[in-house]
């Protein structure tokens, strides 16, 4: 089988505009060239072609894709398995990027984090592709976490939403929103998600370790495997140093390895098993990591997994 080309680009093109793609294959050998099977990965994707090619003979593969469910950076992938000896397998590739009608700008979503106390607001740009123009005429916060508030930059075409969350929010994760409402008929309403996470002075990430189900018989086939479980957590602190004092745990079989040692305003807390100890079945406790602060004397890492055999 040889392949004029296995990759390519449609440049650019609006959101719903079906895209078009010929490739081409020959058989250059001596036996009936056959796709036995094909795959797509894409949803709006679809291949048409002939099973067979003839020896010396060509075939067209033509691909379509529905771009009515993606957007931005594109790409989508068919995969051909051939009886081809020396290739067996064959992915074509078409990409491109697809320019929604709305473009929420950097991510269509609010990821914004903060120690308490601050104050930070964070910006994502509404572009409006259309011809006709778009008005935001309300802002509807659903969450009482952050304020929302916008900007025109280009009137009917650019605005600015802006969020933010008040110096008095409480430590914690929320999961809250925002919907738009446009006078556009068909886009009345934006949702716009805003993941906010606020931390307290002395702050520990991811503040777990699990370790799923471990192998013990898999980890003698291939012992690498069990630096792969390391499960690393960062501790780091708003604003000057502190000490980590001590390191304990009630899982016996911890191996723990902490950086640095001296004084510092992060540190890396490095949790694997030590397999020589451990017994088989389900096991859970906690990693208490002592600190000379005295508003965060300890801090609890929870501590799980199942050694099989």
């Amino acid at each position: 089988a040889q392949f004029d080309a296995t990759e390519k680009n449609f440049g650019e093109v609006k959101q719903g505009a079906v895209v078009k793609e010929t490739f081409k294959v020959s058989n250059s050998g001596t036996e009936v060239l056959k796709i036995e099977k094909m795959e797509i990965d894409s949803r709006g994707l679809t291949l048409r072609m002939k099973q067979d090619v003839p020896p010396g003979e060509s075939a067209e593969i033509k691909l379509e894709w529905d771009t009515s469910h993606v957007f931005r950076q594109a790409e989508g992938h068919a995969a051909l398995y051939l009886n081809d000896p020396k290739q067996t397998k064959v992915i074509l590739t078409l990409s491109g990027t697809v320019i929604p009608p709305i473009d929420l700008l950097p991510l269509p979503a609010f990821y914004m984090s903060q120690f308490q106390g601050e104050n930070k607001s964070k910006t994502i740009t509404i572009k409006n592709n259309q011809n006709s123009k778009l008005n935001i005429t309300m802002l509807e916060p659903r969450g009482s976490h952050f304020r929302a508030d916008f900007k025109t930059v280009e009137e009917g075409k650019v605005y600015e939403l802006i969020a933010t969350i008040p110096q008095e929010t409480l430590v914690g994760k929320y999961r809250e929103s925002i919907l738009v409402h446009t006078d556009d008929p068909k886009f009345p309403r934006l949702n716009v998600q805003v993941n906010i996470l606020v931390k307290p002075d002395v702050f520990l990430n991811p503040g777990v370790a699990d370790f799923g189900q471990v192998s013990l018989r898999q980890l003698r086939r291939t012992p690498n495997v069990l630096e792969l479980l390391t499960q690393a957590n960062i501790i780091k602190r708003r604003a000057g140093k502190m000490a980590i004092t001590g390191l304990k745990s009630d899982v016996p079989f911890l191996k723990i390895a902490l950086e640095p040692r001296e004084t510092a305003e992060a540190f890396r807390v490095d949790v694997s098993l030590n397999l020589d100890k451990a017994t088989l079945g389900t096991f859970s406790g906690t990693l208490d990591i002592l600190t000379d602060d005295p508003e965060f004397p300890s801090l609890s890492i929870p501590v799980s997994g199942e050694i099989v055999e």
